[in-house]
């Protein structure tokens, strides 16, 4: 079973977990913090402990969950000041762009601010959305050497990668020839990057603007790089080119002076053949689904997770890159947009009513909990930690692990004698949770004792056999007995004991 299904898992569990099952050991309990920041997050680390963000490129800041330590730089709103920072690495450096809009790397700890700089003598050219854990690789755009005065953007898809004298080289991903229409893309704009560097996904436009697809790219084992378009066909029918060549031209048809009977027969002609036009590639051009043109990407590669629509429903989608199977969350009731995806597929989302922010497990798209029965299995009341007044409850994020959730807590105060909104961001850390859990799974098990489908079996007649959640609560026991069925038990992990002769045997199982 996987770390972020076991931590879901353990939060479905009805028992605060424990340091040491079956003691009487301060419990071990998610830790929720409020940041203090308003503004949401743009990015967060492959670890879980830090977040980072920006304030309209006014205000650069990073969070430090574990510690509950905030940095930020501040431009004083100065004209034409630019800062921000877009994700943080395991250790806590962020990349951005400083108040001069140059790219850069920000050490939060040493409070040092870096020129992004590459082997061909770049110094702090282009802008990077996304960065790895070790900060080994980031990804963004550069600017073209020659750009073209016709064309609003004039951007290059890069993927740097750090060398080993700390300058980073400038990789330039292939942009596709033709969009979906057969034109010329505008751009590629990447967004996330794997952390091991090997798959990047981001937007492309087509030649008008108006039809956005994502394009992955992977990273083969000789270092080129190719890109797939095929999550088009998701949205698209191998006929929507076809189908919108056939697009009536206006200035075709409506050829008459304005005002005279012809125009408006013209207009009237022209007005029936687009309906018929629109209602043709509605029903042979579209498949009927339409998925987000800016998916978000799990740490590891594998999961894409987006808004998505199939006819009158509007929610959650997932697609495995590597299967290339999509998932509509349709069982879900319609209405909730995507906040994040883990690296086994789990996906965080908010309530389009912004009430509530909920996470749902891969083992099952229909099924979600939210952020106050996810605590109160702990015995954390969400409210008392965040205001007791808050109405809304979103823009959340959750790291590849699953180990640290962010979401926004925005609440009404009266300021200067006017009630106002007011908002903050609050981490859930699972951590400690996950350290529990890791405790438990690193038992050593003994000679003698075993499980299997949740039944517990001996060697020999044991005194007492007991399982423990690895909470620390006593969920089975028997006497004097050499099996112990506990294969009713909840999803979770779990701890067995047994005394055979004075002597204690250890195991554990993980029911899924």
């Amino acid at each position: 079973m996987n770390k972020a299904l076991l931590l879901f898992t353990a939060a479905l569990t009805a028992a605060p977990l424990c340091a040491n099952a079956a003691d009487d050991s301060e419990p071990v309990k998610p830790k929720v913090v409020l940041t203090g920041i308003p503004w949401s997050v743009q990015g967060t680390s492959a670890n879980g402990r830090y977040i980072c963000g920006t304030k309209q490129q006014s205000m650069a800041y990073c969070f430090d969950t574990w510690n509950e330590k905030l940095y930020y730089k501040y431009t004083g709103e100065t004209e034409n000041k630019e800062i921000a920072a877009f994700d943080v690495t395991d250790d806590g450096v962020a990349v951005g762009l400083n108040d001069d809009g140059q790219l850069v790397l920000w050490d939060v700890e040493k409070d040092e601010w870096k020129l992004v700089e590459t082997t061909d003598g770049k110094s702090g050219v282009g802008n990077a959305k996304g960065i790895t854990g070790d900060g080994k690789y980031l990804v963004g755009y550069t600017p073209k050497d020659k750009a073209d005065p016709n064309k609003p953007y004039n951007i290059n898809p890069t993927v740097w990668e750090r060398q080993a004298d700390g300058k980073y080289k400038e990789i330039v991903l292939p942009t596709p020839d033709k969009d979906l229409l057969g034109g010329t893309p505008q751009w590629v704009s990447p967004r996330y990057i794997s952390q091991d560097g090997k798959r990047v996904i981001g937007p492309m436009p087509n030649e008008t603007g108006v039809y956005i697809i994502p394009v992955i790219y992977t990273k083969a084992d000789d270092g080129t790089w190719t890109y797939d378009q095929s999550l088009k066909d998701i949205t698209y029918s191998d006929k929507f080119a076809e189908i919108y060549k056939e697009k009536p031209n206006e200035d075709e048809i409506i050829t008459a002076t304005p005002g005279t009977s012809d125009y408006f027969t013209q207009i009237n002609e022209y007005l029936a053949q687009l309906q018929e036009w629109e209602a043709k590639l509605d029903s042979a051009g579209y498949t009927g689904h339409q998925f987000s043109a800016t998916p978000i990407m799990s740490d590891n590669g594998r999961y894409l997770a987006g808004d998505a629509t199939y006819g009158d429903w509007y929610g959650p989608a997932v697609y495995n890159i590597d299967t290339k199977e999509y998932t509509e969350l349709t069982a879900l009731t319609e209405g909730y947009y995507v906040a994040g995806v883990t690296n086994d597929g789990d996906v965080l989302m908010y309530a389009s009513d912004a009430t509530m922010t909920y996470l749902v497990p891969h083992t099952d798209y229909t099924k979600k909990i939210s952020l106050t029965d996810m605590l109160s299995e702990y015995g954390i009341d969400l409210y008392s930690i965040i205001p007791s007044n808050t109405e809304y409850v979103d823009n959340g994020f959750i790291s590849g692990d699953g180990q640290t959730i962010t979401a926004r807590a925005k609440y009404k105060e009266t300021v200067d004698g006017e009630e106002t909104y007011l908002q903050n961001m609050f981490c859930i850390c699972l951590k400690p949770v996950a350290s529990a859990i890791e405790r438990v799974l690193n038992t050593p098990a003994s000679d003698g004792i075993s499980v299997k489908d949740g039944v517990v079996s001996l060697t020999g007649v044991a005194k007492n056999i007991a399982v423990y959640s690895a909470s620390g609560r006593l969920v089975a026991s028997v006497s004097n007995a050499g099996v112990l069925d506990a294969s009713n038990v909840r999803p979770g992990v779990y701890l067995v004991k047994a005394n055979v002769d004075g002597k204690t045997l250890t195991t554990k199982f993980i029911k899924d």
